[in-house]
Formats: C-alpha cells, sequence, structure tokens
C-alpha cells in the first residue's frame, strides 16, 4: 500500500495553553489550566468538556488505510434504524483523517470521539482532569447516567487581543439524539455550539454547521463500519502512514493505535461499485439471535451489516448472509 498522509488531530488543551500564555494579562500566571478552572462557567463550558476529555487520551488512535476507504464511509447511506442505535469501541480516541478527505467541501484537522456516560463523565473525568492540574475547584454531577457521544474538531482560530486563539467545534449527542440524526440526518440548533466563550459557548456559523454535519454522519457511518466487521480492526501503527503521528515518536507511545484491514475494505469497495440500483447502505440487525456468544454483550440495535448498493435481493447482498449468530 502506498504511503497515505494523514491529518492528526491536535489538542485543543495544548493550543489553548499556548494562546493563553502569549495574553498580556495572563504573563504571571504559572498554570493556564488550573487558572481557566477557576473561572465561572469553564467546566460546563464546551472548551472545558473537550479539555477533560483530551486528559483522558489516548484511548485508541483510528487510522483509516486509505483515502478510497474514507471517501466511501462518509458516502454510504445510513437506513432507518430503531432504539438504541449505535456504539463506539473506545471511550476516548482520536481519529487520523487522509488529508484529501473533505467534509462541506473543507479538511478537517483529525477528530476526537468519545463514547461515555454522563456520570462516568462528571464523577471520574472531571475530578481526574482537575487532580492532575492541582485544581481547587470540585465539579458539581447531575447524577446523569445517560450515553453520550462526544465528536470534536478544531475551528478555525479567532482573532483576540492581537492573538490567534484556538476554537474547537463539539457536538454532544445522547442516545435519541443519535438515532434521530441516522432517521433524518437533522441536529436540533442548540448543538452547534463551538468554543472561547463562557459559560456554555457560541453559535456556530452556517459553514461550520454543514462542517460538522457532514464529520457527524461520517462517525456514525465509522461506528457502523466497526460492528459490521469487528474483525477489521487491528492493533499497532501502520506502516502506510506517511506523517508519523505525535505520540509514535515516542515507541512507549504507541499502544491504542489501530487500523482497517484490507478485507473489509475490499468488501466496502465491492458493495460502493456494485451496479446502481439500490445505495450502499447500513442495515441494523435487531433480530436475537445477532446477540448471542461473542455479541451478546452489545446493545440490542447496536450490530449492523453492509448491504452493496445492487442490493435488489439476498444473493446479491454483501454481509448479510455472513453475520455470524455465535
Amino acid at each position: 500500500m502506498q504511503p497515505v498522509t494523514y491529518q492528526h488531530y491536535p489538542l485543543f488543551t495544548k493550543a489553548t495553553i499556548k494562546a493563553h500564555r502569549r495574553l498580556p494579562n495572563n504573563r504571571r500566571v504559572t498554570n493556564t489550566i488550573q487558572f481557566l478552572c477557576q473561572q465561572n462557567g469553564f467546566l460546563s463550558s464546551v472548551d472545558g468538556q473537550t479539555v477533560i476529555l483530551e486528559h483522558q487520551l489516548p484511548k485508541g488512535h483510528v487510522i483509516v488505510p486509505e483515502p478510497e476507504l474514507s471517501h466511501q464511509l462518509a458516502r454510504i447511506k445510513l437506513s432507518s434504524v430503531k432504539g438504541d442505535a449505535w456504539t463506539w469501541p473506545f471511550p476516548t480516541s482520536t481519529i487520523s483523517l487522509p488529508t484529501t478527505q473533505r467534509f462541506a467541501g473543507q479538511p478537517a484537522k483529525g477528530l476526537m470521539v468519545a463514547w461515555e456516560n454522563g456520570d462516568t463523565f462528571e464523577r471520574r473525568f472531571a475530578p481526574e482532569f482537575l487532580a492532575a492540574h492541582g485544581s481547587p475547584v470540585e465539579p458539581m454531577p447531575s447524577g446523569s447516567t445517560e450515553q453520550f457521544l462526544f465528536i470534536a474538531c478544531p475551528g478555525e482560530p479567532e482573532q483576540q487581543s492581537g492573538f490567534k486563539m484556538p476554537v474547537v467545534l463539539l457536538m454532544t449527542f445522547n442516545v435519541e439524539q443519535i438515532t434521530d440524526f441516522i432517521n433524518t440526518e437533522a441536529i436540533e440548533d442548540r448543538l452547534f455550539v463551538r468554543g472561547t466563550k463562557f459559560p456554555a459557548g457560541i453559535a456556530m456559523n452556517p459553514a461550520e454547521r454543514d462542517f460538522m454535519r457532514e464529520v457527524t454522519r461520517y462517525v456514525l457511518s465509522m461506528g457502523m463500519y466497526f460492528s459490521a466487521f469487528p474483525d477489521a480492526i487491528t492493533p499497532g501503527v501502520p506502516e502506510y502512514m506517511k506523517n508519523k503521528h505525535p505520540a509514535t515518536r515516542n515507541k512507549n507511545a504507541r499502544a491504542g493505535f489501530v487500523r482497517l484491514t484490507a478485507h473489509a475494505d475490499a468488501t466496502l469497495t465491492a458493495a460502493m461499485t456494485a451496479p446502481r440500483r439500490v445505495s450502499a447502505h447500513w442495515r441494523q440487525l435487531r433480530d436475537d439471535r445477532y446477540y448471542q456468544g461473542r455479541y451478546a454483550h452489545q446493545p440490542r440495535g447496536s450490530r449492523y451489516v453492509l448491504v452493496s448498493e445492487y442490493a435488489t435481493g439476498a444473493d446479491r447482498t454483501l454481509g448479510v448472509e455472513a453475520a455470524t449468530q455465535e
């Protein structure tokens, strides 16, 4: 496979510390994150949620084998689903994107994806983050036990006090909102928020909304890919990654990297290039027989198979007959 150049997710925390140290009124601050935690509304803001999640990295780094597979994942149709219809294999992770990948015509600088319940975020992630930075602030748990999907991506920096301040675009979905998006590709306006403002954030502009809508669709499609091809995830740093991820410069920091295997890539390519009568799409598996054996721990409705574009009958469908019932 030819070497591929990637956009790796840049840490918002690192960019925030660097930017705040340049501000004239912050030059006496020795611990930027501790200082920010003491600001009213920071922990509940987009900025605060992002740096708390980043503190949990690295737990997983996802590398897509080649640009064409990445482009195909963005194009596959999300068919109608019911119930708890989605899952992700890592509590916190980053996705490195081929430099040719575009969302709403714009390149992405890598993604952070987290899949965790509210109670864990508030009672473990936040306290661990605060303790690591020596902050005396105590978080106020809301008691939420809902499962949440967080998708973060760097936005265009904005000018403040003569310096460019980092911006993060963050989408947060509960299980019901994920199902609604899969079925209608609609996102409530209140979910489109960006960082750099306290206490909650400010609304994204139209271009940012279109961008994050396509990013959300891409992440959901990738989650379905993991479900349809559970054996496609291979640990380790791929040889085809031309520009190495910063974490891999330290040989002891290579744990957590996964890549997608060529076999699943070939299956997806075959489905996407079949004679076009019906668009390729992800089909949800809801029958109990698909949640036995090795899949007994997965929520009913979280497994998928890939249906090819020529899917007018079972003999022309990829993946459906191959769904194991172990």
